[in-house]
């Protein structure tokens, strides 16, 4: 139904790689609402005191996605855009880089390396 006078709704669709999906959680960043999204992908969160709030939504194997500055006004709803969902990569699906390290001389070292911060593990 309407919001109520004193609060007002947020609602909007999640998606996981732009498809509508179920079961995602969606939050906000102050005061402890949360939903969760239906078959067609469309959640709503009733009773949402006036502010201004970011949405995250979450899902397992997926990057959180979040959308900020969302103002909710007393008796209004507000359409939040697509919350879309990407799956997480593995460090290992960023490549492996592997080679010799040689330090001004020093004996050379093996070093494996992984990750998109190319963190390197020395021996």
């Amino acid at each position: 139904g309407p919001p109520r006078p004193e609060v007002g709704v947020l609602t909007g669709i999640a998606t996981l790689s732009g498809v509508p999906s179920s079961d995602v959680w969606v939050r906000t960043d102050l005061g402890g609402h949360s939903a969760r999204s239906g078959a067609d992908g469309r959640w709503r969160m009733e009773a949402v005191e006036p502010g201004v709030y970011v949405a995250v939504g979450v899902f397992p194997g997926h990057e959180p996605a979040w959308v900020p500055n969302l103002v909710v006004v007393a008796g209004e709803t507000t359409e939040v855009p697509p919350l879309d969902l990407v799956p997480e990569l593995p460090a290992a699906g960023l490549g492996m880089l592997r080679g010799v390290v040689r330090l001004g001389g020093a004996p050379p070292r093996l070093r494996a390396c992984s990750g998109g911060a190319l963190e390197c593990r020395g021996p």
